[in-house]
């Protein structure tokens, strides 16, 4: 699964792909035009500072498929963790297992270096089959989210849950 490094030429894309999911969100209020776009730049703004400041390793990545851009990952990689803050695939991309390979190279990845692969969830995003099929379990929830992680099989978490 191919994965570049976003750059500032793929700021529009990245913004348009968040764009997407927020309108699709947001119909569902039947919320005005400039309300609603007024609500999107708001919360893409936020999003990106907030993400910065609690990640300092935190790289962007533009999800290539047959050599189009299809989505988003966020990754905040640290000696301890390869921690997935975001990830956005185009809802005309979903359920084509781009998903899956995204995770399968960065389990290979994860199982490379030693170190856990986690994640948060919502808890009632369908998602998460995506996760529990790959071999990730929660280590921690709350009514609202789940921590997963996956360990490779070579390696024990020193982090006590």
């Amino acid at each position: 699964m191919p994965l570049k490094a976003a750059t500032e030429q793929d700021a529009s894309f990245l913004f348009k792909l968040f764009e997407a999911q927020k309108t699709a969100e947001l119909e569902l209020y039947h919320v005005d035009i400039h309300f609603k776009n007024s609500i999107i730049s708001m919360q893409w703004n936020s999003k990106n500072q907030s993400y910065l400041h609690s990640f300092p390793n935190l790289q962007t990545f533009v999800i290539l498929h047959e050599e189009q851009a299809v989505g988003s990952c966020m990754i905040d990689y640290t000696p301890q963790e390869i921690h997935i803050i975001d990830i956005l695939i185009s809802s005309t991309f979903r359920n084509l297992s781009i998903g899956t390979l995204l995770f399968k190279q960065l389990q290979l990845e994860a199982q490379q270096h030693k170190i856990p692969l986690r994640l948060q969830v919502a808890v009632d995003n369908p998602a998460k089959r995506l996760y529990d099929r790959l071999g990730f379990n929660i280590y921690q929830s709350d009514p609202v989210y789940l921590s997963m992680e996956w360990i490779p099989s070579s390696f024990q978490s020193t982090i006590s849950h």
